[in-house]
């Protein structure tokens, strides 16, 4: 082949790598990509083929990745948020339903088929939302958040407990779980005012397990409560020891369910401070606790729980997730006093 033909079936085989990338592009598969000449089919022969592959290389083809998306984009956007309230105001807000379904419940089930209107006047492309005038920016907000990935270096984006008080309202409300998570820890490092403990006491009650550390900053020190924790922590090894010898029978599961679930209740106020041990106390009862309960959970989910012999056994998932923050919260208290140790010794 000569150099003019080699030019003309360069700009062909280029052409052809282009179309397979827009086809590629139109299956939304669309990545940065390298083609390599050996495993294209080209509408060239093999011998023109290897020719070009010996001569040079193809110029790359790579077209730029897809943008995220952005809330009030509506060349991509899907469904409307509308934000009503009593006085009047409506404001449209263009989003996209993937995002709305994977992080709020509330808008799952409303762009969800199961929804009683979602064939009703393309429903399903427009959720209204009401809520207070004095709510309204909070909601505003919260749409923006759902789009940010939070994570915990952008503790700016709350701008003060009081604007992160708001937000966590409208997450609860809304069913999402990230937000509430993010706005729980925020709050949870932070000083409050007296008068938005009051408010956060309104909102706990629907944060589940996430409100604990939070409750924990609010309560009163229940003195007869501390008195039991104290006197568990004193009777652990006699109590691991007796049910650990008995056997394994339905009425037995049962028993360590129990004690697995008062155990549970002691080690939360342990790991989060509620109750102030000596250090050695504390790593004792982890050490204590630990091996029964990774022996005892798969006993307890694999109990028969609709057999004649077996007994009702309800131990929520929030449970078990709340027993294994604390030992992970308090093992990782106890690496890092280790390596503190460890660099005073070689100071």
């Amino acid at each position: 082949m000569c150099s003019r033909q080699i030019e003309q079936r360069k700009g062909e085989l280029s052409q052809f790598i282009f179309e397979c990338e827009i086809k590629r592009k139109g299956n939304k598969r669309l990545r940065e990509s390298r083609i390599s000449l050996l495993f294209v089919k080209s509408p060239l022969s093999r011998r023109d083929c290897a020719t070009l592959a010996f001569s040079f290389f193809i110029p790359v083809v790579s077209l730029p990745q897809e943008e995220p998306s952005r809330i009030g984009d509506r060349s991509t956007s899907d469904v409307v948020v509308r934000l009503r309230t009593q006085e009047g105001r409506d404001d449209w807000f263009y989003c996209h339903s993937f995002i709305l379904i994977e992080k709020s419940k509330y808008f799952g089930d409303r762009l969800s088929e199961n929804w009683p209107t979602c064939q009703i006047l393309d429903s399903r492309n427009c959720v209204e939302v009401y809520c207070e005038e004095s709510d309204f920016d909070l909601h505003v907000n919260f749409l923006r958040l759902l789009y940010v990935v939070i994570d915990g270096s952008l503790e700016d984006i709350w701008h003060g407990v009081k604007n992160a008080l708001g937000i966590l309202r409208v997450a609860v409300e809304l069913g999402c779980p990230q937000i509430v998570n993010a706005c729980a820890n925020y709050l949870e490092a932070m000083p409050w005012e007296e008068a938005e403990e009051d408010e956060i006491l309104k909102i706990i009650p629907g944060m589940g397990s996430k409100a604990q550390p939070i409750l924990a900053r609010v309560q009163p020190v229940n003195q007869s409560a501390v008195l039991r924790i104290f006197l568990w922590v004193g009777a652990s090894d006699k109590i691991v020891l007796v049910v650990e010898q008995a056997s394994s029978v339905a009425e037995i599961i049962e028993t360590k369910s129990k004690v697995i679930e008062v155990a549970a209740k002691v080690l939360e106020a342990i790991g989060y401070g509620n109750v102030i041990l000596p250090t050695a106390k504390r790593f004792h009862m982890v050490k204590v606790w630990l091996p029964f309960v990774r022996v005892t959970k798969p006993l307890i989910d694999s109990a028969t729980t609709n057999a004649k012999d077996a007994p009702e056994l309800k131990i929520d998932s929030e449970l078990w997730q709340s027993l294994e923050s604390t030992f992970v919260s308090m093992e990782r208290e106890m690496e890092v006093r280790r390596e503190c140790l460890g660099e005073g010794q070689q100071a």
